[in-house]
């Protein structure tokens, strides 16, 4: 499988290209930075000097992550290229991001941010050295007022290893919703709003003692490894009924789509949701916490059967918010 996704010749993205790593570029960024790079980073941007991954799913200590790009080496500053923290954190508006992540990770200048998916970035900590002097790796948090940073590994190699290729089955599937009690289930059939591509959903409800299981298969026409299958799984006492839950879904057209927003309480510990998506013959699998899921339908009034019906399955456990 390849590591870099390709790009035409002439993309702006061809233009922006970083040139060919050599010698004298890794020694001149290591003396202006004062670090020595990981061996295995500088073999991988040997192969390509930074870029967009082919795939950009990673696992790091159980938790699903995206590095959609890793930046190469360039002994000018330039946005394709690794540079520290503190370059761009040195103007007055983002005093406040600076100081919180010098609290949390130390010098600034320190960490060089190499790895980027929105609003993540992924950093070597010359701060924390591992066992054979090289640095950690952090995954960095900032947006709006809030910055996090927290260890990802304990080095680059480890960072690479934890590529995520998928898994030889799923962990959701739509079926399974035949196991429990199902009480209600629709679809859409329509074309998207923007290009016009066939969308496709399908979603069955189930409940199970406690619970209520929402499993959907989602199809937006991108081709089948953009196929979502998943299952939300919720408590009952935990579901936030709203009286105007039923909207109309603007992403698609032809005929009119409406959605069934279900949700939680804002108190609540949010719903177990687990995707899987078909990859190259395997699965990924990501599992999360979320606070809504939604199933769509032409017709309003199958949403409003799908509601009646979750109400009734939780007999005695309903609220209901404005």
């Amino acid at each position: 499988m390849c590591f870099w996704r390709e790009v035409e010749k002439d993309s702006p993205a061809a233009a922006e290209a970083l040139p060919a790593l050599n010698d004298e570029m890794v020694a001149a960024c290591e003396k202006k930075f004062g670090v020595k790079f990981p061996r295995r980073l500088l073999e991988l941007l040997r192969t390509k000097n930074g870029g967009s991954l082919d795939n950009p799913d990673f696992k790091f200590q159980g938790r699903d992550c995206q590095v959609s790009e890793i930046s190469g080496i360039h002994d000018a500053e330039k946005p394709s290229g690794i540079m520290p923290c503190s370059s761009f954190l040195n103007t007055p508006d983002l005093q406040d991001w600076r100081n919180q992540l010098q609290q949390q990770a130390g010098d600034p200048s320190k960490l060089l941010i190499f790895g980027e998916d929105h609003p993540y970035s992924y950093v070597l900590d010359y701060n924390h050295l591992n066992s054979v002097g090289g640095p950690k790796i952090l995954c960095v948090l900032m947006d709006e007022d809030i910055v996090q940073a927290w260890p990802a590994v304990d080095s680059f190699e480890e960072f690479l290893k934890g590529q995520y290729f998928g898994d030889p089955e799923p962990t959701a599937r739509f079926e399974e919703a035949q196991r429990y009690r199902v009480i209600s289930e629709g679809g859409y059939e329509g074309k998207h709003s923007v290009g016009g591509s066939p969308v496709r959903f399908s979603w069955k409800i189930s409940s199970r003692r406690t619970h209520v299981i929402v499993f959907a298969i989602e199809d937006w026409g991108r081709g089948e490894e953009y196929i979502d299958f998943t299952r939300s799984d919720f408590h009952k006492s935990s579901i936030c009924f709203r009286r105007h839950c039923i909207n109309r879904e603007k992403a698609v057209q032809e005929p009119d789509c409406y959605s069934l927003w279900l949700e939680v309480q804002p108190a609540g510990k949010g719903m177990v949701h687990k995707t899987s998506k078909p990859y190259k013959g395997r699965w990924k699998n990501t599992s999360s916490r979320i606070v809504c899921t939604k199933i769509y339908s032409a017709n309003k009034s199958v949403l409003e059967q799908a509601l009646n019906a979750v109400v009734e399955s939780c007999s005695g456990l309903k609220r209901f918010t404005g």
